[in-house]
C-alpha cells in the first residue's frame, strides 16, 4: 500500500531564495523531519543522487531539478518499485504570492512510521520549517507596521494591530 500526502504553503521569499534553500541538498537535513544527515553522491546537470539518513536508516534518492520551479525525487537504492517518491514545485499565486506545493509517496510496509496522518504531519512540518527559514517581512507591510506602531496608544498601553492579532508592546505605569 502506498501512502500519499500533499501540502501547499505560502512562502514570503523570492523564488531565487526558495530555490536556493530547496536545492541545497547538503543543508536539507535542517528542514526535513527525521533526517539527520545528507550527502551528495553525484551531480550531473540537473540530476543529483543523494544519500540521506532518516530514522537511522540510509536512503538513496535521485533528485531531478526543473529550474526554477521544482524537482522530483525517487528512491533508487531498492530493487523493487516500492520506494519513496515525490516532489515539490514553486508557483505564483495571485492572492498568496509564491507558494510551495510538495508531495510524498511512501510504501507503508517499508516505512511504518509514515502511515496515515504521520506522513502528512511530517510533510507539513518540513513545509513549515522551509517557510520559516525563508520568511522575510515584505517592505510594504513594514511601512504599514511602522505607521500602526506610531499611532496606537490606549491609555497606558501601546498596542500593535497586525492583521487580526493585537500585540501589547508596552504597558506604561498605572493600572488598567
Amino acid at each position: 500500500m502506498i501512502r500519499r500526502a500533499a501540502v501547499s504553503v505560502p512562502i514570503t521569499a523570492t523564488r531565487a531564495a526558495a530555490w536556493s534553500l530547496l536545492t541545497d541538498h547538503e543543508q536539507s537535513a535542517s528542514w526535513l523531519p527525521r533526517v539527520t544527515a545528507v550527502r551528495v553522491l553525484t551531480t550531473e546537470g540537473d540530476v543529483s543522487v543523494i544519500e540521506l539518513i532518516a530514522n537511522g536508516e540510509p536512503l538513496v534518492l535521485e533528485v531531478v531539478a526543473s529550474p526554477p520551479n521544482g524537482a522530483r525525487f525517487e528512491q533508487v537504492d531498492r530493487s523493487d518499485a516500492d520506494g519513496i517518491s515525490g516532489g515539490w514545485n514553486l508557483r505564483d499565486d495571485a492572492g498568496e504570492g509564491l507558494v510551495l506545493d510538495a508531495e510524498i509517496r511512501v510504501p507503508t510496509p517499508l516505512f511504518a512510521f509514515a502511515a496515515g496522518r504521520r506522513l502528512r504531519t511530517a510533510l507539513e512540518d518540513a513545509a513549515a520549517i522551509i517557510a520559516s527559514q525563508l520568511r522575510r517581512p515584505p517592505t510594504a507591510q513594514l511601512a504599514t507596521y511602522r505607521r500602526v506602531l506610531a499611532v496606537i496608544r490606549r491609555g497606558n498601553v501601546i498596542e500593535a494591530h497586525i492583521g487580526d492579532d493585537i500585540v501589547e508592546l508596552l504597558r506604561i505605569g498605572g493600572e488598567e
